[in-house]
C-alpha cells in the first residue's frame, strides 16, 4: 500500500513540474492524506494553496532552504514556519538574490556554448523567485537545444 504521507514535494514554483494546484489533485489521486509543499527557497506555491486544500487532506506548509557551508551544500526543510516573520522574509529575499545571480551565471555559461533564448524568455526567468535548472531545461527543449530534460 502506498504511503499516505509525503512531506517533501516541489511544484513548478521551484524545481518541480506541476503547478501547486495540480499537486493537490495528484495527492488526492495517490491516496495521500497528509502532505507538505517544500519548494526550494520560496513560499509562492504554499501561498497559492492556502485555500485550495480539500477537508479530507491535511496540508503542512513547508519550505526547503538551500544552504552553503564550508563543508559543502545542504538543504534544510522547514514546516509550519511563520512566513510573515521579518527574519524569514529576509532569508527568502537573500535566497532569491542568490538564485538570480546563479541564473545569470548559467545563462552566460550556455551563451558561451551557443545556446541563447529570446529576451522575453530571459525576462520570464527573472520573474520566477526560485528559478533553477529545470526552468532552463524546459527552454532548452522548447527551443530545440535538447530532446528532453
Amino acid at each position: 500500500m502506498p504511503s499516505q504521507v509525503d512531506l517533501h514535494m516541489h511544484s513548478n514554483a521551484s524545481d518541480g513540474t506541476d503547478l501547486p494546484i495540480q499537486l493537490v489533485e495528484n495527492v488526492k489521486m495517490a491516496g495521500i492524506r497528509i502532505f507538505s509543499l517544500t519548494d526550494h527557497d520560496t513560499t509562492a506555491g504554499v501561498m497559492q494553496l492556502a485555500k485550495a486544500i480539500p477537508e479530507e487532506i491535511t496540508f503542512i506548509p513547508g519550505i526547503e532552504f538551500s544552504c552553503r557551508m564550508e563543508s559543502g551544500k545542504c538543504h534544510i526543510l522547514g514546516y509550519n514556519c511563520d512566513i510573515e516573520h521579518p527574519s524569514f522574509r529576509s532569508a527568502l529575499s537573500q535566497g532569491e538574490v542568490l538564485r538570480q545571480l546563479k541564473l545569470d551565471k548559467r545563462l552566460e555559461f550556455l551563451q558561451e556554448r551557443g545556446i541563447s533564448f529570446p529576451d522575453m524568455e530571459i525576462e520570464g526567468l527573472h520573474q520566477i523567485p526560485s528559478v533553477g535548472k529545470p526552468h532552463l531545461a524546459n527552454l532548452m527543449v522548447q527551443y530545440g537545444y535538447a530532446e528532453s530534460k
